[in-house]
């Protein structure tokens, strides 16, 4: 499943409701590509991360290995 910034725009209630959703989609074994912006929702939902930068990917891991690099 592709979704490209799936709760871009969206207000909290409907935002929160809509992670629920791939959260559930997820536990059905389905492969999942998430495009966003926002580092919350990535930890939310992203068991892995990558980060394009120039149309390259610059960082490939999970989220537990990002945000310790991040606090280095």
């Amino acid at each position: 499943m592709l979704l490209d910034e799936p709760t871009t725009g969206l207000d909290p209630e409907t935002k929160r409701r809509t992670w629920d959703v791939i959260k559930s989609i997820d536990k059905t074994q389905t492969s999942i590509l998430l495009s966003t912006h926002d580092m919350a929702e990535a930890d939310a939902l992203a068991d892995h991360i990558v980060i394009m930068a120039n149309g390259k990917a610059i960082f490939s891991g999970s989220t537990t290995f990002l945000k310790k690099a991040c606090r280095e």
